[in-house]
């Protein structure tokens, strides 16, 4: 079965929104948590972001290392549109720190699917026959 691509694209774009969405919640919905906790969540968050973002690009025949930035300024991209909104939303506010947990986060969700060789092409058996390379 092979990998379907827009599938990958489409659950990244909606993840990305669905980021955004929690972004636009007024400061008091939200726990108060100590900030080791709240950096922390967005680098859980945006880890998963980069980790769909990279695979997306696999999938679509991004090489490895091209799709680790290219997840990394994605989840960049999303984190600054959602620190810049959160400057007009009540009881919350814009902040470096936070991006820079989000970029972070993405950074390691992305780089722990490269390690595990997550999305990209894979061998079928017999393929070094076919193509004369060496196992």
């Amino acid at each position: 079965m092979t990998p379907r691509p827009r599938r990958w694209w489409a659950a990244s774009g909606g993840y990305s929104l669905a980021l955004l969405a929690l972004g636009s919640l007024p400061g008091a919905l939200l726990a108060s948590a100590p900030r080791v906790w709240d950096k922390a969540a967005h680098a859980v968050v945006y880890g998963a972001l980069g980790g769909l973002v990279y695979w997306a690009a696999r999938v679509s025949g991004v090489g490895a290392a091209r799709a680790v930035a290219g997840a990394v300024l994605w989840a960049a991209l999303v984190g600054a549109l959602d620190e810049w909104h959160q400057q007009g939303v009540r009881g919350r506010t814009a902040s470096v720190g936070d991006l820079v947990a989000d970029v972070l986060g993405a950074l390691g969700g992305a780089g722990a699917a490269a390690a595990l060789g997550l999305g990209g092409p894979r061998r079928r058996a017999g393929d070094e026959q076919r193509t004369g390379a060496e196992p």
